[in-house]
């Protein structure tokens, strides 16, 4: 039989010892809340209690008053904000000017700023000096840039468009240019011309792009075409097989068989134009295109333009003995081959 447990053997002492009164929650936060505010001297925002209105009146009790010459007493408290405003101080609290993360973003930049180098000082002048060059210099070569030659006409040319195109409006010009989503820049940018037989090519060059399905020219070939033909220097941008080769193919064609008429190009001469590429085959692709639109032209009773071929994997001294042979006014090339022929 089991013996019932004796209130009389518990000692009212033994559960009182490890009692710790219960702080609910919200008045827990509250004191952690006061505590960090506390620690961080900014107790604007803290509700007063108690105590803190004992503090404050035995701080005022205790206060000494000084007169001013001019005015009436003020305390040292009084005394001590109003010099604190005056050498420009800021308090803690809503009255305080900008927050703690503008003051770290401020003591950061410093810090930046004190471990930058004399080096990276120098470094930065001279890509503004570089921006600056190239802004007020574009494409123009380094040779070109370090004699102080300066282009202010564009290269002349024996091309020239029909009359009603070159008393065309610029805003017929910038109506063409937003129905086919061309975007220029630069100065005095010639009119887009929506067909060949308007940009005054030879009669076979276009029965020659037609029996290919060339039939109208793209976007890039409206704009790019014409500026080329006018002798200006062009930058193109547009899609892959957008029909690019064809803007600066056709105007080389054009120029090196103005130059073969007037004066004949002899032996070792040349060449007028130099196209690089960046592959072979491109390269190789780009000289069969020349080559085709040049014979057809030759059968056509043109003058014979000759087109050369400079790539890798063909040796160096036949290329250079078939330019010296007959001379070339177009040489198409590789960028590493170019520099050996």
């Amino acid at each position: 039989m089991k013996r019932s447990k004796d209130d009389s053997d518990v000692s009212p002492l033994s559960e009182d010892d490890d009692y710790v009164p219960y702080v609910p929650l919200k008045e827990r936060r509250k004191q952690k809340l006061y505590a960090i505010r506390q620690a961080l001297g900014n107790l604007a925002y803290s509700e007063p209690t108690e105590s803190d209105h004992e503090d404050a009146t035995a701080t005022v009790d205790n206060t000494t008053e000084k007169k001013t010459p001019d005015g009436p007493a003020l305390s040292s408290s009084t005394l001590g904000q109003t010099n604190g405003e005056a050498d420009g101080q800021e308090t803690a609290g809503p009255k305080a000017k900008g927050s703690l993360f503008d003051t770290m973003w401020e003591l950061k930049k410093q810090a930046e700023e004190k471990r930058e180098t004399e080096r990276d000082k120098k470094l930065k002048e001279e890509a503004l000096i570089l921006n600056s060059v190239t802004e007020k210099t574009a494409l123009k070569g380094v040779g070109e840039i370090a004699m102080g030659i300066h282009y202010d006409k564009p290269i002349q040319t024996g091309w020239r468009p029909a009359p009603w195109l070159e008393n065309q409006s610029e805003e017929k010009s910038e109506q063409i240019r937003k129905r086919y989503r061309i975007l220029v820049e630069g100065e005095a940018v010639p009119p887009p011309i929506r067909s060949f037989a308007e940009m005054c090519l030879p009669r076979v060059v276009v029965e020659e792009l037609r029996s290919r399905g060339i039939v109208k020219p793209t976007p890039i070939q409206m704009q790019g075409l014409p500026a080329v033909l006018s002798g200006r220097d062009m930058i193109g941008i547009a899609f892959t097989g957008s029909g690019k080769t064809m803007v600066f193919a056709l105007p080389i064609l054009m120029f090196a068989l103005d130059q073969e008429s007037k004066i004949p190009f002899l032996p070792s001469e040349g060449p007028y134009g130099l196209i690089l590429g960046p592959s072979r085959e491109l390269a190789r692709q780009t000289q069969d295109v020349l080559t085709h639109l040049a014979f057809k032209l030759a059968r056509a009773g043109y003058p014979e333009v000759r087109i050369g071929l400079c790539i890798g994997g063909m040796a160096v001294k036949d290329q250079v003995d078939s330019f010296r042979r007959s001379g070339v006014h177009i040489l198409v090339a590789t960028l590493v081959a170019s520099s050996i022929c």
